[in-house]
């Protein structure tokens, strides 16, 4: 099946319209191209060009086609017929779900419902058997899943097991971390006792970016309070003496949870013979030193480390600055480096997460 796509050739003061802008006609629907108005002016003057393009005449006649014109101004149109995107079969009790179940999933939040309908030929449903693995931590990220039924848990791996670190339910979804950012995913995630997800897979992902715009700054908005949330709970656990080992929070994240949460006081970490210590106030770096290494060096080494263990000891100290970067530009700078000596991608700060609270309704944010 075809559709025609009408771009934006040249405009004259046209006050819908810039060059590139325009429709998708698809029978019987017509849809401004990336959230662009319809001008029902300029459907009705093109009735004719349609009509012949659907009958199989050449697109090349058709490339400078006037709009009929307004008192605001013009435009001219070049046509093209493009392949209609096929949606994929989903069950009645799927499709019921995406109907009436989208507006309450956390990343569709505030997207109109006639803009929802853009989403449903792009979902792929899945059945997942108890204890099936739909992601595996250390694997590059397929596919954004919305669960449609079921309970679905993520595992962080520690010391040689996995630990539950969070708890999915109906209409939380996972995976988008790992399609925006394009790193690997840093948990695993497994569905508990049998259920359903709805999948958009990666190579979809900038197709349903494109035709609801409005879901880049949803996606930004989700990054920023997960990152909020997810210090707070490595904090947390860290005061109670949960977790101390860099196997199960990186140096990288441990050192971003302390600038998110504005702590005050010193990261202590031992890893074989080697000892590090860095102090912090109000979430800043102020004075580190590992061995020989000092300053912005000694936190670089530590953001190497895979493995070791550490604690943090809160309170005020007398301190000499020996730190002049702040701890984005260090965690930035550490992390390039990092890489840069491996000579493969590092994954970027993205720690677990405790179960969503209710006024959040979020995702662990895991990938």
């Amino acid at each position: 099946m075809k559709k025609i796509i009408a771009i934006v050739a040249e405009e004259k003061g046209c006050p819908l319209y810039h060059k590139g802008d325009g429709m998708e006609f698809n029978a019987p629907a017509v849809a401004g191209l990336n959230y662009t108005p319809v001008c029902m002016k300029a459907v009705q003057t093109f009735a004719t060009t349609l009509m012949r393009l659907q009958q199989g005449a050449n697109p090349g006649s058709f490339q400078s086609v006037h709009c009929g014109g307004c008192r605001e101004g013009e435009a001219w149109f070049g046509f093209r017929r493009e392949e209609a995107e096929k949606g994929h079969s989903l069950s009645p009790e799927a499709a019921r779900f995406a109907m009436s179940g989208l507006t309450h999933v956390k990343i569709f939040s505030g997207v109109r419902p006639q803009l929802l309908e853009r989403v449903l030929p792009l979902l792929r449903e899945r059945k997942c058997e108890a204890g099936e693995t739909v992601i595996r931590g250390g694997d590059a990220g397929q596919s954004l899943c919305i669960i449609a039924q079921g309970a679905f848990e993520v595992l962080k791996e520690s010391a040689g097991e996995n630990t539950v670190i969070a708890t999915l339910e109906v209409g939380d979804c996972f995976g988008e971390m790992s399609l925006v950012t394009g790193e690997p995913a840093s948990a695993t995630v497994r569905c508990r006792d049998g259920g359903s997800i709805l999948e958009i897979h990666r190579d979809d992902f900038p197709r349903l970016v494109g035709q609801i715009p409005a879901l880049g700054l949803t996606l930004a908005r989700l990054l920023s309070a997960r990152l909020t949330r997810t210090s707070a709970y490595v904090i947390e656990q860290i005061r109670k003496g949960i977790l101390g080992r860099l196997e199960m929070i990186p140096p990288s994240e441990l050192i971003q949870a302390m600038n998110v949460s504005n702590q005050t006081g010193t990261l202590s970490a031992l890893s074989g013979d080697r000892s590090f210590s860095l102090y912090l106030e109000n979430g800043q770096p102020i004075d580190a030193s590992l061995g020989d290494h000092h300053g912005e060096d000694a936190v670089y080494e530590f953001i190497t480390w895979h493995q070791g263990s550490f604690r943090f000891e809160p309170g005020p100290q007398k301190r000499d600055r020996t730190i002049r970067t702040d701890a984005v530009g260090l965690l930035l700078e550490g992390l390039r480096r990092r890489d840069e000596s491996h000579g493969v991608p590092g994954e970027a700060p993205a720690p677990p997460e405790g179960k969503a609270t209710e006024d959040t309704g979020d995702a662990a944010g895991i990938i």
